[in-house]
């Protein structure tokens, strides 16, 4: 055997010297996160309002991300443009797998509470029988680069001031916090912040000024007709379906109906005082979702539109519609495509 192995000492080092490479290729992390086409969930099956028959028309857009994918997967995606490539952040690369976790949570909780009060605010203006009444409880933190903070803290007081109102731009507007060009953070300089964690009050002093990224937290306390809730417990939608999830609540509340379009949309809504939609993540990537699943029409905010207007051809039968604020979707879209059968 000794002899053998001197023998082919010099092929068995170059063998094993590929064997150290190819590993290093196949399973070093990248540090780079992929975004690729995914799927289209009917809003249907989400929520459950009493009496109220959600139409089949609404589809809310997903794409698949995965945050660790490795040297090899990195070269295999490159330079193809149905897939995103972008580096971690250097925060992102400290967040252990249970607070990404926890952080959809956030965001999806958030995104269909958000969907809900839209709805009902707008509808209540066609339908006077249709009413909601709900109170911001606190600003959930998301992400933070406050060492004090944790990401699923409550923020319940900002300066000895308790979160409260319909709004929470008007509560951080208060405090001059408020950010039109970032709705949900603020840069936290000389606050005291009291938060609950873990059903426990803790009072933190910021002096620096570090920032606060995070999702309104609000009690929804009685609906007409009367919201159930979810149909289950899903992480379906997220942030970027919260546009798509709000339009559907509000066509089923009015009974409207949209023939047999199969419609799709993506993009935030924000329970800022002009509801407006907001940007989301993996545009190019949700147009080929979309295009893949013969959808007749795409909802996305105006900002978009220029990240995928070079990849929309008339061959793929997709009409492409740019919004704003919800004000804006019922303006360009409802009453548009739109058909009120009462």
């Amino acid at each position: 055997m000794l002899k053998i192995i001197k023998k082919y000492k010099k092929f068995l080092i170059a063998i094993s010297f590929a064997y150290i490479y190819l590993s290093i290729v196949l399973l070093t992390p990248s540090k780079h996160i992929a975004i690729t086409p995914g799927e289209v969930n009917n809003v249907d099956d989400i929520y459950v309002i009493e009496g109220v028959d959600f139409d089949s028309n609404f589809n809310v857009v997903s794409v698949y991300s995965w945050p660790e994918i490795t040297v090899f997967q990195k070269w295999l995606i490159n330079n193809t443009n149905r897939y995103e490539l972008r580096p971690q952040s250097n925060y992102e690369q400290t967040l252990s797998r249970a607070e990404l976790n926890l952080q959809g949570r956030i965001s999806n909780d958030s995104s269909h509470n958000n969907a809900v009060i839209t709805a009902y605010e707008y509808a209540k203006l066609i339908d006077n029988k249709i009413s909601i009444n709900y109170n911001l409880k606190s600003l959930t933190v998301y992400a933070t680069n406050i060492l004090d903070l944790k990401i699923g803290d409550e923020i319940i007081k900002i300066n000895n001031t308790l979160v409260s109102g319909k709004s929470y731009q008007k509560y951080l507007e208060i405090f001059d916090l408020y950010d039109e060009n970032y709705n949900n953070r603020f840069n936290a300089k000389d606050l005291t912040l009291t938060i609950l964690r873990n059903e426990e009050e803790l009072t933190i002093d910021v002096v620096n000024n570090n920032q606060v990224i995070f999702y309104p937290n609000y009690e929804i306390k009685s609906t007409t007709p009367s919201y159930e809730g979810l149909r289950e417990k899903i992480n379906r939608g997220g942030p970027s379906g919260g546009m798509i999830q709000s339009l559907a609540i509000y066509s089923s509340l009015l009974n409207i109906k949209y023939n047999d379009l199969k419609i799709a949309g993506t993009g935030t809504i924000d329970t800022n005082l002009d509801f407006t939609v907001g940007r989301i993540g993996g545009i190019v990537q949700k147009y080929y979702t979309v295009k893949d699943n013969k959808i007749d029409i795409f909802i996305i905010p105006s900002s978009h539109y220029s990240e995928i207007e070079d990849i929309i051809k008339e061959s793929d039968k997709v009409l492409v519609v740019t919004v704003d604020s919800f004000q804006d979707l019922i303006t360009k879209f409802v009453n548009n495509y739109g058909d009120n059968n009462d």
